[in-house]
């Protein structure tokens, strides 16, 4: 296993599940851990090089946090009448969504 797949396992092991999808997603990450990792040898992949990923100089980025000002500015569009839903990096935002918006969404985390 390279530093790619551990790095991308810690991260998947970090985030909470549902008990029902925890050993799913166990399972998930047993498979990463044990498939091998394509080369120009591989078929499928032989004109795209994954050697960026597997140099040992890749680290995975923390969350980014931004100023919730500059967020609601930016996910807002002129003139457009509509709910706001914003997701930031992929998890819906209570704070800076319409509270209509989120009584018409059922989260998958909730359903």
């Amino acid at each position: 296993m390279n530093k790619f797949q551990e790095s991308q396992i810690q991260l998947v092991s970090q985030q909470s599940a549902p008990a029902w999808l925890e050993s799913i997603r166990a399972a998930g990450r047993q498979a990463f851990a044990d498939s091998a990792w394509p080369t120009r040898k591989t078929e499928a992949f032989k004109y795209c090089s994954l050697k960026a990923l597997t140099d040992n100089g890749f680290d995975a980025q923390p969350a980014v946090v931004v100023d919730s000002d500059a967020l609601q500015n930016a996910s807002r569009i002129a003139g457009l009448d509509a709910w706001r839903l914003v997701l930031v990096n992929g998890q819906v935002n209570e704070a800076l969504s319409d509270v209509l918006a989120l009584e018409q969404v059922t989260l998958f985390s909730k359903a």
